[in-house]
């Protein structure tokens, strides 16, 4: 699908980036912003699917 939308100039790269709770989820205070952030930033420009978080 990311990469329909990227052909039709909807996602500029049209990649997919499966993450999990454990990837959005800190162990300390802030940590969880961070991860989310990070891991937000890694999916730009194509389809985050998020996965049983």
């Amino acid at each position: 699908l990311g990469k329909i939308f990227n052909e039709i100039g909807l996602l500029t790269k049209g990649h997919l980036v499966e993450v999990e709770r454990a990837d959005l989820v800190g162990e300390f205070i802030g940590h969880t912003a961070q991860k989310t952030r990070e891991m937000i930033k890694k999916s730009l420009g194509g389809i985050m699917f998020v996965d049983e978080a």
